[in-house]
């Protein structure tokens, strides 16, 4: 019977541990998801930029017509990370305006690249999360090119 006691006091004790954990935990985890997929953002817009940097520098041209195919099949990039668009010098990932998870992403990579762009800038997507700096769109006038995250329109 003691033993018996002794198990549900110690399933108890664990359960609230386990929950605590998750309750005050939660936060970190997703913060620190966050961070990652910034940085998994950053480094496969690096490879591209690089990939059509020295595409360029060997004669080619990156205009309108430009596709990552040519890319690949010059042997510049081995494959396009999931996702990403080539538009006019510009490499992006669509991203789901709706989905804040999403934005929080992008807006973290060009922080993490020390880039802040004021909301009241124009071609600037304005965030929620921090009131008063935004997103760049991707056309905008004068964007540097080393920005890691844009949004196409």
């Amino acid at each position: 019977m003691f033993n018996m006691i002794i198990a549900i006091i110690a399933i108890s004790l664990i359960t609230i541990v386990s929950g605590a954990a998750l309750y005050y935990g939660g936060d970190a985890f997703n913060s620190n998801t966050v961070e990652a997929e910034a940085a998994r953002m950053r480094n496969e817009r690096s490879q591209i930029i690089a990939a059509m940097e020295v595409y360029k520098s060997e004669g080619n041209s990156v205009g309108s017509g430009f596709k990552f195919k040519d890319l690949i099949e010059g042997s510049y990039l081995k494959q396009v990370p999931d996702g990403w668009i080539a538009d006019n010098n510009f490499a992006y990932k669509p991203l789901d305006m709706n989905d804040p998870g999403s934005l929080n992403v992008c807006y973290t990579a060009n922080l993490q690249d020390n880039f802040t762009f004021p909301s009241s800038d124009p071609d600037i997507f304005p965030l929620n999360k921090d009131p008063g700096f935004g997103i760049p769109y991707c056309d905008k006038e004068n964007l540097d090119k080393l920005v890691p995250c844009c949004l196409g329109r």
